[in-house]
């Protein structure tokens, strides 16, 4: 009989590979779900120009008080002056009748409120949400984002394994190539395995070849980080695992705290906050696997905030100010319960869920890697304290965890 397993060391709560989804409670604490559409009224006299995509080509003007039902939001590529003082945001309209119309400044339009929170960003051509990536081979060509599933596989035939993991922050290398970082016992075979956006064939026994997105290219086994070279853009997947919202990455975090609240964006799970840093520089074992310089979160009673399949997963900051806009902690590296619970049951007041998220910086020094930003409105906040993760001492590279 053909051997067919998922990769899934699960005993303290490592948040390995493979295991199939487990029935979460995707709860969407880092962003509240949005309202589906929102009436807006155009305040630009005599009209406002209606374009076929953020700041694209104009395609029609639309009347002083005429309302239009915004759909969902995109960011174009510079602040735009208007009614509404300045945005980057164009709202997708459609008419009375449900047309699809096109694009208008959200800076000439009065929705009563911001925009970002109202609706939920435009999805881009080719994407979806957490837990379907990209289909077929044109990922290559298609930037991929932190949150969202991707598939390893090792061995063929009666000897074949397949594990799933989430995608990290996006990054560029010193040659200007392209990555996302994810955790270090996601890579299977080792450096040069393939990921996939999904699974395909025999009953979704295999995976999608046509659905290769890219390949491992370094990895660090003590500090659980990986690096994947594949086309990549500066968000995050955020909300729970049927949305399409997303975040945009804004920098590193810098100068966290004892006692400061993250949030983490899984696959599997969803995306969580007020998760609590309770100790840096940790070197926990899970699994029988020794890591180092992690950083410990707690989560809260009534919450599973990863379980397997959510490793690599971004770790971030709200910025308090430009909800829309994260900083970034690092990646999901495992999780566990001490009281006797499964790695992925929700935490209680007397057995707690601590997650363990390995330090971004490290890994952009180790590799020489720059964090990608969205790159506009992203200066320090006047009153808000700056951000930085914790330096971790120098690692050794060992052999992978065992799987």
């Amino acid at each position: 009989m053909r051997r067919h397993r998922f990769i899934a060391p699960v005993g303290v709560g490592l948040l390995m590979l493979g295991a199939a989804a487990a029935g979460m409670n995707s709860i969407p604490v880092a962003a509240a779900d949005p309202v589906k559409t929102v009436p807006a009224t155009v305040m630009a006299s005599p009209y406002a120009n209606i374009r076929d995509d953020a700041q694209g080509a104009i395609v029609g003007q639309a009347a002083r008080d005429a309302v239009y039902t915004v759909a969902c939001y995109e960011i174009g590529p510079d602040q735009v002056e208007g009614w509404g003082g300045s945005s980057p945001y164009w709202d997708k309209v459609t008419d009375a009748s449900g047309a699809e119309v096109g694009f208008i400044a959200d800076v000439w339009l009065n929705t009563g409120g911001d925009i970002t929170t109202q609706v939920s960003e435009c999805p881009a051509a080719g994407a979806d949400n957490h837990t379907n990536m990209i289909m077929p081979k044109s990922t290559y060509n298609t930037p991929h984002h932190g949150g969202q599933l991707f598939w390893v596989q090792r061995g063929s035939g009666l000897a074949y394994e397949k594990g799933r993991c989430t995608t990290g922050f996006a990054v560029s290398g010193a040659d200007n190539r392209s990555y996302l970082l994810t955790a270090g016992h996601c890579v299977l075979s080792g450096i040069g395995d393939k990921v996939y956006a999904k699974e395909g064939g025999w009953f979704n026994w295999f995976l999608d070849e046509s659905s290769e997105f890219g390949s491992f290219t370094a990895k660090d086994s003590d500090t659980d980080t990986a690096l994947v070279e594949a086309l990549s853009s500066p968000q995050i997947a955020d909300g729970p695992t049927d949305s399409r919202f997303t975040k945009h990455v804004a920098g590193v975090a810098r100068d966290l705290h004892l006692g400061q609240t993250l949030c983490v964006s899984g696959a599997v799970s969803g995306a969580h906050c007020a998760l609590e840093i309770v100790k840096f520089n940790d070197d926990p074992e899970l699994e029988g696997v020794k890591f180092k310089g992690m950083i410990k979160v707690k989560v809260p009673v009534g919450v599973s905030a990863a379980c397997k399949g959510d490793s690599g997963g971004p770790a971030f900051v709200l910025d308090p100010v430009q909800p829309q806009l994260v900083l970034a902690v690092g990646t999901i590296t495992g999780g566990a319960h001490y009281g006797g619970k499964a790695a992925c049951d929700a935490s209680t007041a007397d057995d707690p869920q601590y997650l363990y998220i390995s330090p971004i910086q490290p890994a952009l020094d180790r590799w020489k890697l720059s964090l990608k930003t969205t790159g506009w409105n992203t200066a320090p906040v006047p009153g808000t304290p700056t951000l930085t993760t914790v330096a971790l001492p120098n690692t050794r590279t060992r052999p992978a965890a065992k799987l």
